[in-house]
């Protein structure tokens, strides 16, 4: 691959495996995966695109029925094929709300979804099938929404299939008729080649002033401006902080910190999504405590 764009779907799911069906990774879940009779839920397709070129996925559901033939479905949806379109290296989730029928009867059940990728054929792959990743920590054992993923890499392997199976319970009776605005099946895109464009940026900044980044952040200098910008921002939410509890958070992401830029093989997991954050709203970047205060507080 002359382009390799970072795993995202470890940010949005805890997937070390994943499906994948012509160059596109595809992570179903059900939210809630327990629905009462007259219910609903929704059906969660985490898609990301490895190739270069826009694709069409396309997926047919196939609901389960009350008998071998002719049976009656038990679940509905407001399409009978559902799609998106996903430019290069996109990622996005699709959103499908699933109702039960008249016909639904309590148990377990498999949906089974059937997924077409049309246009990849003359793609070039931009994200590997599998990875051993580089993020390896004893202190942190999920790594989701954390910058991790996508800057360091975690493993991951996807099974290649054009069928999906997950399991469904239907238990329980709704109190009321659930009301459900619309039926229709909506698309979040959440990530798009622009990041890579700006995280490869941030990285470049990070490694030309390394030395610098890391030699300004000393540990007590750190903790008191830490401790400074905590109780700040607590304060400006309407829940200032005690003494201790102040001290407590300080000590907390200070030791965070340090965990990170200690260790060379972690230190861009801390360094660069903090960067990113100063390059998007222009802030300066000359002092790196600053930087961390500043920009890298919430991260």
């Amino acid at each position: 691959m002359a382009i390799e764009y970072p795993d995202i779907v470890s940010e949005y799911m805890d997937a070390g495996e994943r499906y994948e069906c012509d160059g596109v990774q595809v992570v179903p879940s059900l939210e809630p995966p327990r629905v009462p009779i007259g219910g609903y839920t929704l059906l969660v397709l985490l898609f990301q695109s490895g190739v270069d070129v826009p694709v069409d996925v396309i997926v047919e559901p196939a609901f389960p029925t009350t008998g071998r033939r002719r049976g009656s479905p038990m679940l509905e949806i407001g399409e009978r094929e559902l799609g998106t379109r996903l430019e290069p290296a996109q990622v996005g989730t699709l959103y499908v709300p699933i109702r039960t029928t008249e016909a639904a009867r309590e148990g377990q059940h498999e949906i089974e979804l059937n997924v077409k990728v049309k246009g990849a054929a003359a793609a070039n792959r931009v994200r590997p099938q599998e990875a051993d990743g580089g993020f390896r920590s004893d202190l942190i054992d999920d790594v989701v929404g954390l910058d991790l993923g996508r800057v360091l890499g975690v493993p991951f392997s996807a099974i290649p299939t054009r069928k999906i199976r997950l399991v469904i319970t239907i238990q329980g009776q709704a109190d009321t008729a659930e009301a459900i605005p619309s039926m229709a099946a909506k698309f979040e895109s959440l990530w798009t080649v622009e990041g890579a464009e700006a995280q490869a940026r941030a990285f470049q900044e990070v490694d030309d002033s390394r030395v610098a980044i890391t030699s300004g952040m000393l540990l007590e200098p750190m903790y008191v401006g830490l401790l400074v910008e905590g109780q700040h921002r607590f304060a400006q939410s309407a829940v200032p902080l005690r003494v201790g509890e102040a001290i407590a958070l300080a000590k907390m992401l200070t030791y965070t910190a340090r965990h990170f830029l200690e260790d060379p093989r972690l230190q861009d997991g801390l360094l660069v999504p903090v960067w990113e954050l100063a390059q998007e709203y222009e802030l300066p970047t000359g002092d790196p405590l600053w930087v961390l205060r500043n920009a890298g507080f919430g991260h």
